[in-house]
């Protein structure tokens, strides 16, 4: 074997496990990307029923997470990538945090807003806001 073929084979060998690589990239991903719409889903959910998201104490020790928190672990039950998600993720990054919670809340009122600012394009319009429930 000359040293250009065992280059070959090395290159060769390299590029199969660079692209085994980037697909186990893409389907992580995808996993995260579903997981991520159905947190979603809850968001919106929640924020269409006007129901509080937080409670008290949220940490694992509590009995009462909060209503978002409660609620994700219970669709888990339901949609085992998310229960999987939920027992693999590492734990000092959390999507299910306050902060995410609220930059959650804010892309869907964006979207709301976009969606209204869409259909009102024609016309002059106003709005009248009533208080949120907390």
């Amino acid at each position: 074997m000359t040293g250009r073929e065992s280059w070959s084979r090395v290159d060769a060998k390299l590029s199969q496990a660079r692209h085994e690589h980037l697909q186990r990239l893409a389907a992580e991903k995808d996993r995260n990307r579903r997981n991520l719409l159905c947190i979603i889903d809850i968001v919106r959910f929640l924020a269409r029923q006007g129901i509080a998201f937080r409670g008290h104490r949220e940490d694992e020790s509590s009995n009462n997470r909060g209503n978002f928190s409660e609620l994700v672990h219970f669709v888990a039950k339901y949609h085992p990538p998310l229960k999987d998600w939920l027992q693999s993720h590492p734990r000092n990054v959390s999507e299910l945090s306050p902060q995410i919670q609220n930059e959650l809340i804010e892309v869907v009122a964006q979207e709301c807003v976009h969606i209204i600012a869409q259909q009102c394009t024609t016309r002059p319009f106003s709005f009248m806001c009533d208080e949120v429930r907390d």
